[in-house]
């Protein structure tokens, strides 16, 4: 029978900033940096039971954040790759029927991941209540192309529009495509900075194409992302009650957002970075159907 502890889950996601850092390069003060991001994420006061982390690299210092995790009984799988962003997911180990864990790392398709356009990190897990569970951490590539100088007023916007126009390709071609086909009583959850996916109508409402009109996010934005997850049945948690996105970035901009599919959100909210990086830790609270 499930237990409560299993029934209901805390997620959190947060984009550390690791900037695609070079390992050879890495500096004190960026070692100092994930140092502080570990105890950020284990300040909180309830532990999350799935952590998703983008942005994340392989650094001088890592060593720590893994040893944390071991101890507070984690399992956790990274990408990453020099030059590009990487993504980490772990999850508390009690939830996960470890010995077939371990089998299907080994003999099935259960790990997946995707550097080019998105950075993306998916895992398929057997868990303890029965049940299997798709995570899948991912960072849009914002698609910023190098700037000739000057630039006029319309060429800049020209140049915004192509960014944006790329980033709901590998939306549609990229991450989409890792999501479906759903399988029938598979639990999934996506965590994700959508990057630049602006909201400038209500989360509660279609798409209107007028609240857009003449902008260069036309293609791209946070009422279409969540449009196309409501037709695959998932739902978005970080939502209120009237519609509004929830800022995670730079405390203006609504980039990093979690949808689940199998569960019902139960609440959620943001914790300030401490300016350890320029998004803020998103979490929810989650409860199986």
């Amino acid at each position: 029978m499930q237990s409560e502890l299993q029934n209901e889950l805390k997620i959190m996601t947060w984009n550390i900033k690791g900037g695609a850092a070079l390992g050879w390069e890495n500096s004190q003060q960026k070692i100092k940096s994930l140092e502080g991001i570990v105890k950020k994420i284990f300040s909180l006061k309830a532990e999350a039971d799935i952590i998703v982390l983008t942005e994340f690299i392989i650094t001088k210092g890592v060593e720590y954040l893994f040893e944390k995790f071991q101890i507070k009984g984690y399992i956790w799988f990274q990408t990453t790759r020099t030059g590009k962003n990487g993504v980490l997911i772990a999850i508390k180990k009690k939830l996960v029927n470890y010995n077939e864990l371990k089998e299907q790392v080994w003999y099935d398709d259960i790990v997946s991941s995707q550097f080019e356009g998105c950075n993306i990190l998916k895992v398929t897990l057997p868990l303890k209540f029965e049940k299997e569970l798709s995570i899948i951490g991912c960072r849009m590539e914002s698609g910023v192309k190098k700037e000739k100088e000057p630039m006029s007023d319309s060429e800049k916007e020209l140049l915004l529009r192509m960014q944006y126009d790329s980033e709901r390709n590998n939306f549609d071609n990229i991450l989409i495509p890792m999501i479906r086909p759903l399988k029938k009583g598979q639990l999934y959850i996506v965590c994700s900075d959508f990057n630049n996916a602006r909201c400038l109508g209500k989360l509660n409402e279609k798409f209107n194409s007028q609240n857009y009109n003449g902008k260069s996010q036309c293609n791209y934005n946070l009422n279409i992302i969540k449009d196309t997850f409501d037709s695959i049945g998932f739902t978005m948690v970080d939502v209120d009650e009237n519609g509004n996105a929830i800022p995670t970035h730079k405390g203006y901009y609504p980039d990093d957002h979690i949808f689940v599919y199998g569960f019902q959100p139960m609440s959620f909210g943001v914790v300030p970075s401490a300016e350890l990086s320029d998004h803020d830790i998103l979490w929810s609270k989650v409860k199986v159907y």
